[in-house]
């Protein structure tokens, strides 16, 4: 059943080349959604059940109303996340790396690094990829943008060049960063400080939850937000028809055109990927698993004018007409791209593995690849039991070779996927079970080394088949949530752990240019807290083992305030006098309360920053 969710006025799309004439008004950009609730509640039913099942909590797919549309576009065509950490980083042959070291030695340079599974900017990611990639570590802001990568698709042909490669680059990345600087942000829930300014590369907690809160509580949009959405709506506007002019002036002259804003060359951008993916875009596994698996226009462009088109396609469905949800065709188009992502990293591995593995499996993945360029009837299931035996065959014979290369394949990044026998299914939970633990020992590594590994693996075993393993926060955040929820031994100390080791590790600001006052000098400055700082309260226990403290005898609770400064944690027992001054620094009535020897302590220790006053303010 097809159902009509979520409909803006109709547009009457002309040629890209004439965007900048068609395309609508920053006014009308946005009296065309100022109606449009993201409240999910009153989401249609259809868009909420699929929204539900794509792997990303459904809040985040709707912060804003051109977000939302999104969404439900992505859901049609069953775009699904992949999770970040539960997705092998499948190490591709030599010849395929990047062509400066680097830039794009994916494999090489992606691992565990305090609790976040990290991967180089360019090698991290690809245009082709079947799948949105979910990183729990990154802003929700990511989730549309991954969709949208996906929408637009990308270039390619046996005989591009260089040049083409480049602007498919381009254009592939053009919608995805419009729509995060500009289109996303209309009406898209704020902080009082950011309520109408460019946010960039800055996380904002207070942002993200001002984001999620009109979402869950339907707060509507005072002036002051219409204003704001104004301004977005004129930003993204100029700038997707800045660089689409861009694009077709480089397409006419065969020349790069490079346009200069805050932060952003989409050029300069292009040509990272250029370099990164150059040898990866013209191998022997990525043409064969394209020509296999994938049909030019439908799944890919196989000209950069076409992938153009598609470009204005995507942006003139996004704000305008019609948006029509076939939750059965969305459902096979789900299993359609999960196929053809098994369909990549098979080639991926074949590649590296050689010749006789070659031989071995091309005969599946030709049945495998039939049946996923199919144009059956939504009615009909994808995953057949054929497919499903092919799929264990496959698996077989990628197994067969040195490493296990089998289970690394088909930890794709799904809770569930293909199925590919009892064999699969527990080779790739052993892997999941290794890597997250290894992530842990990354996170918490007093915890780590103090437990037996047996024993860590086997509570990381449960914790990643647990609800908590896929919600947002940090690995070590989301394992220390999951043991104080079941009362575990080692909650306290995990936590405490935590609670040191947690993001971010550096206030700027207060490092480059605090000082540190003498008591009778900290009225001719400014005092906030460390933007890093954070307190909480643990078992004299936990407090002994993570920090070496010997608590107080019969205190079965101990406050701690921990901050980041030059480089390392520091760590102070939150007394009542403690708690009083931080309370005070906050709220900026500091002047005349407590300890001022005290206070000076904790700018010294780190806690609270002090600033110099300037002279220009002496007399203010």
């Amino acid at each position: 059943m097809t159902a009509s969710i979520l409909s803006l006025p109709p547009l009457r799309r002309g040629h890209v080349a004439d965007l900048d004439a068609w395309f609508p008004e920053p006014e009308a950009l946005v009296a065309r959604c100022c109606e449009t609730t993201t409240h999910i509640a009153e989401l249609p039913a259809a868009l909420r059940s699929s929204l539900a099942v794509m792997g990303a909590p459904p809040w985040e797919l709707a912060a804003s109303p051109y977000s939302t549309r999104v969404a439900a576009l992505a859901a049609s065509e069953g775009i699904v996340f992949a999770h970040h950490e539960r997705r092998h980083a499948l190490r591709r042959a030599e010849q395929t790396q990047g062509e400066v070291r680097g830039v794009a030695a994916f494999e090489s340079d992606t691992g565990w690094e305090d609790g976040v599974f990290v991967a180089p900017k360019y090698g991290a990611f690809t245009l082709e990829e079947r799948l949105a990639s979910r990183d729990p570590n990154l802003r929700p802001k990511w989730r549309p943008h991954e969709l949208l990568h996906r929408l637009v698709g990308f270039y390619w042909h046996p005989e591009m060049t260089r040049f083409e490669a480049y602007v498919g680059a381009r254009i592939g990345e053009l919608l995805p960063v419009v729509h995060w600087y500009g289109f996303d942000e209309i009406y898209r829930g704020r902080c009082a400080s950011h309520a109408s300014s460019q946010r960039y590369r800055v996380h904002c907690p207070a942002c993200e939850q001002a984001a999620r809160e009109q979402v869950m509580q339907d707060a509507r949009p005072d002036a002051a937000a219409r204003d704001a959405a104004l301004w977005f709506a004129t930003f993204g506007r100029a700038h997707l028809a800045e660089e689409v002019g861009a694009v077709l002036e480089e397409l006419r002259t065969g020349r790069r055109v490079e346009t200069f804003r805050p932060r952003l060359n989409a050029s300069s951008d292009a040509v990272g990927y250029l370099r990164a993916h150059w040898n990866r875009m013209t191998s022997w596994g990525m043409g064969a698993w394209i020509e296999l698996f994938l049909a030019p226009e439908r799944d890919y462009s196989s000209s950069v004018q076409s992938l153009l088109e598609r470009l204005a396609a995507v942006s003139a469905a996004m704000v305008a007409g019609e948006c029509e949800l076939d939750a059965r065709a969305g459902a096979r188009r789900r299993e359609r791209r999960i196929l053809q992502d098994l369909g990549m990293r098979a080639f991926i591995a074949i590649e590296r593995a050689g010749e006789s593995m070659e031989d071995a499996a091309m005969p599946v993945l030709e049945r495998l690849g039939e049946r996923a360029r199919s144009e059956n009837d939504p009615s009909d299931a994808l995953l057949t039991p054929d497919i499903t035996n092919d799929l264990r065959e496959l698996f077989a014979i990628l197994d067969s070779g040195s490493g296990g290369i089998g289970a690394r394949v088909f930890c794709a990044g799904l809770e569930r996927s293909a199925d590919a026998g009892e064999t699969a299914q527990a080779a790739t939970q052993a892997w999941l079970t290794a890597h997250v633990a290894e992530g842990l020992r990354s996170g918490l590594p007093d915890l780590a080394e103090d437990v037996e590994a047996a024993a860590l693996e086997a509570e990381v075993r449960e914790f990643v088949v647990a609800p908590a393993f896929d919600g947002e926060a940090s690995l070590r955040a989301r394992f220390c949530g999951w043991l104080r929820g079941r009362a575990h031994p080692w909650a306290e100390r995990a936590g405490l752990e935590h609670l040191v080791r947690r993001r971010p590790h550096r206030d700027e600001q207060a490092e480059l240019f605090g000082a540190v006052p003498e008591s009778s000098g900290l009225g001719r400055g400014h005092l906030r807290m460390n933007c890093t700082a954070r307190t909480g309260a643990f078992s004299g226990a936990a407090v002994a083992q993570v920090l070496g403290w010997e608590p107080n005898r019969g205190a079965d609770r101990v406050d701690v305030v921990v901050a980041w400064f030059e480089g390392s944690a520091r760590a102070m027992v939150a007394t009542a006098q403690v708690r009083e001054l931080m309370a005070a620094v906050r709220e900026q009535r500091w002047d005349g309360i407590g300890d001022p020897a005290l206070l000076v302590e904790l700018v010294s220790e780190g806690i609270v920053a002090w600033f110099p006053r300037l002279d220009s303010e002496e007399g203010t």
